[in-house]
């Protein structure tokens, strides 16, 4: 699983945000897979904005993934006769991301990489939310209801 976090500084006024996270789904899109393992990597895009700065921990993501670290959280779901059967949980360390210089709020995008295989369900739909170092659960956000054979026709 691979994860990307873009932060936006600027030298502008400090904006004032929560210091309770909040995040806001952005978009889903697939990566063409590599033949004979995968048949995509979906990536889940999500803004964030945090008052005080204290998205992600110390714990090094690749290899601290301790129950205590872990700070995002991932559940898909999958349509079946209308309703939603949860199939898929991931949880996961988001990297440890500095406060500005001159200001504690922090605000970016967050991609994170997930594996789709021919066992995946077509019809999906996937809820996250996060938890900063002070222990505050931002809101969660939901993808719309997503068609995986649809999406890759588009590749």
């Amino acid at each position: 699983m691979v994860l990307f976090i873009g932060i936006v500084l600027s030298c502008e006024k400090a904006e004032e945000y929560s210091i309770v996270p909040e995040i806001k789904y952005s978009d889903f899109y697939l990566i063409p897979g590599v033949s004979g393992s995968t048949i995509a990597t979906g990536v889940l895009v999500f803004s964030f904005t945090d008052g005080d700065g204290d998205i992600g921990n110390f714990n090094n993501p690749d290899e601290d993934n301790e129950a205590d670290s872990l700070n995002m959280f991932i559940f898909g779901s999958y349509i079946d006769g209308g309703e939603l059967t949860p199939f898929y949980t991931n949880s996961l360390n988001l990297p440890y991301i500095e406060e500005g210089i001159y200001r504690k709020s922090i605000r970016g995008d967050i991609e994170i990489e997930i594996d789709l295989t021919i066992l995946t369900p077509d019809t999906l739909q996937y809820s996250f939310y996060l938890v900063d170092r002070a222990g505050h659960q931002s809101n969660t956000e939901a993808t719309p209801v997503l068609i995986i054979s649809e999406l890759l026709e588009q590749l």
